[in-house]
């Protein structure tokens, strides 16, 4: 069984082709689970149309509260999983009618090499626009990103795994969710730290949907360029407090991954040149020339 988690906000426009490609999976034993965050939309009605249709495979969840935010709805989503697998799914994109059936395969791989470990498989995405023509065939090549770097500097300073591809198994999620009240800046970075701290991250080297493009997109795709290095400005220290966080909520385990964490959050009370200083010996460095540069400015 996979549970299958999507937050939705005013998603109607696209949110019942995404359902719609959830139905057409060839695995079917998944669970589609829906926690919506107080649309004023048609997305409820086309959501409960689907729960009709398939009482046994698509919940909607259903609570008091409202504008909690992607990151905190999907928090929420996480207290009603009960499968060994767990996948995140976005309201807008599209998936290839394989996508559990592969990434579920080279999940059950890697638990044979690494036996109980907490595990993270991720894949590519076909970047579309709103009306899923492709634009690039590669998400990593249009962001102008390294498809295999999964170590610990890399990703405490630059989340390089996106979360509508990620699969993760039980492990996992129990290490993951000691954080839900910590500050975070979205779930899927703080579930690919973990895994990278306490388990393995997997790459399965296709794409996997359809990553739509459109006017609404709360996160979205953004072409490597130029322009990107102002990125940095607004990151940098919202990492800084993040992995402050992080350390803080697994301090007890004190492995080196932990240890390096620690020592990138402590840079927010330190000076620019030791800043810098650290970030460059010791590899917190983001990935690409561009967002080397950002990061030396606005470090």
């Amino acid at each position: 069984m996979v549970d299958i988690l999507l937050a939705s906000y005013n998603g109607g426009k696209y949110i019942e082709e995404q359902i719609q490609s959830i139905l057409k999976q060839t695995f079917k034993d998944w669970r589609l689970i829906i926690r919506d965050d107080g649309s004023n939309d048609n997305t409820i009605e086309i959501i409960e149309k689907y729960v009709k249709l398939y009482p046994k495979n698509i919940v909607l969840i259903k609570d008091e509260d409202k504008r909690l935010g992607l990151c905190k709805n999907f928090l929420r989503l996480l207290e009603y999983v009960s499968a060994d697998y767990i996948m995140f799914c976005d309201q807008d994109d599209f998936w290839f009618e394989n996508k559990i059936e592969n990434t579920l395969k080279k999940m059950k791989e890697t638990e044979k090499s690494y036996s109980l470990s907490p595990i993270l498989v991720h894949t590519d995405l076909k970047v579309a626009n709103s009306k899923l023509e492709v634009i690039c065939n590669s998400f990593f090549k249009y962001q102008g990103l390294d498809k295999k770097v999964f170590s610990i500097k890399r990703l405490v300073c630059q989340n390089s795994i996106t979360g509508c591809t990620v699969m993760i198994n039980k492990k996992l999620l129990e290490l993951a969710v000691k954080g839900k009240n910590s500050d975070m800046l979205v779930h899927d970075w703080w579930i690919a730290l973990t895994a990278a701290a306490f388990g393995h991250i997997v790459f399965l080297d296709e794409p996997t949907i359809y990553y739509r493009q459109h006017n609404f997109n709360q996160i979205g795709a953004r072409k490597s360029s130029f322009s990107r290095i102002f990125d940095a400005k607004d990151r940098m220290f919202k990492t800084y407090r993040q992995a402050l966080s992080f350390y803080d909520c697994f301090k007890d385990f004190e492995n080196e991954s932990i240890k390096a964490v620690k020592k990138y959050g402590e840079l927010l009370y330190k000076n620019k040149a030791v800043r810098i200083y650290t970030i460059f010996k010791y590899g917190y460095t983001k990935y690409g020339f561009i967002l080397k540069i950002g990061e030396l400015f606005f470090c």
